[in-house]
């Protein structure tokens, strides 16, 4: 059943995006998958559908095509993108750049403190940090160990604590909704913080770790390779085995 005030969302009133928000971080289950869904689409989606139609090879369409402010010569295709009724690009532009924005300034403040991150991608950074803060090793890093090896400087958990503060005072919710907050894979179940090491080469390809077990693999490196195998062909569906790329 959705909530009341899900539905009482009076948009002459109230900012319903903001109210959807709010309670989704409230929700659980089949009502927080809704709101998630009824934020995508209809803040984002709506904005920017873009439906294929195709035609017969013998009615081609011709198509323009701009790039920036100049337009570049016409081609014909049997294909086309047919915007949806509520298509307005600028709409979705200020959306995406926005969390940009937001990344931007995160990385800005990381920077300015002299620290860095393993990896960023979206609307999240895994900032190399201690609980103390200082200098780790790690070949290719701004500074240098006391033994002359490359290091990088890893900022202390009060400093990080200190940036989502920071970037709270631009949040458009509650105070209880953080904007950016600590990820759960830094703490133990019992809610005590632990120590997170980690290695990657991409905002999609990594993998986060305590000393005992591996915490948070990153899936999107790795491929899907269908095997058929006689069991599989007998019962009608492939079996599935997944190979890092």
């Amino acid at each position: 059943m959705l909530s009341d005030r899900l539905l009482a969302a009076d948009p002459r009133r109230h900012n319903p995006y903001v109210t959807w928000v709010e309670l989704k971080e409230v929700s659980s289950g089949p009502t927080k998958l809704f709101i998630k869904v009824l934020l995508n689409s209809g803040v984002y989606g709506l904005a920017v559908e873009l439906n294929l139609k195709r035609y017969s090879k013998n009615r081609p369409k011709t198509i323009r095509i701009w790039a920036g402010d100049k337009e570049l010569p016409p081609i014909k295709d049997t294909k086309a993108e047919i915007p949806g009724q509520w298509y307005f690009p600028w709409t979705g532009t200020l959306i995406t750049g926005g969390g940009r924005l937001l990344l931007g300034i995160l990385e800005k403040e990381v920077s300015t403190r002299e620290g860095s991150y393993l990896m960023t991608d979206t609307d999240s950074m895994a900032i190399i940090a201690t609980e103390r803060g200082g200098l780790i090793p790690c070949l290719g890093g701004p500074h240098k160990m006391p033994d002359g090896r490359d290091a990088v400087k890893a900022l202390s958990r009060t400093e990080v604590e200190k940036i989502t503060e920071r970037l709270q005072k631009l949040s458009p919710y509650s105070a209880k909704i953080k904007l950016l907050k600590l990820d759960k894979v830094n703490f133990e179940r019992n809610g005590k913080p632990h120590q997170l090491f980690g290695i990657g080469y991409s905002a999609k390809r990594y993998c986060l770790r305590t000393k005992k077990e591996i915490i948070k693999p990153s899936e999107h490196g790795l491929i899907r390779n269908t095997i058929q195998t006689k069991r599989s062909r007998d019962m009608g569906r492939p079996d599935f085995a997944f190979l890092k790329r």
